[in-house]
């Protein structure tokens, strides 16, 4: 498990290794900073508590989405 630390906050989460992995690849090939891509996981994560948010970036080795804030159909607030 890897500790994530939310930018000049306390509060901090555990996530897989694996997953970790998968952020960070997925930060390589976007260009985007790996902390601000953790930081903005972690913050949504806080927010919500869902229990398998950080799920949706180890699906067997696909792509994960293009935004952190992307979930899958049917999350979020409807209209």
């Amino acid at each position: 498990m890897r500790t994530v630390r939310q930018a000049k906050k306390t509060s901090s989460i555990k996530i897989p290794t694996r997953t970790y992995y998968k952020i960070r690849k997925f930060a390589k090939k976007t260009g985007r900073l790996l902390q601000d891509i953790l930081t903005e996981a972690v913050e949504e994560y806080l927010k919500n508590r869902k229990k398998n948010f950080f799920d949706r970036w180890s699906v067997g080795g696909r792509t994960a989405p293009g935004s952190i804030s992307e979930g899958p159909a049917g999350e979020g607030d409807q209209a």
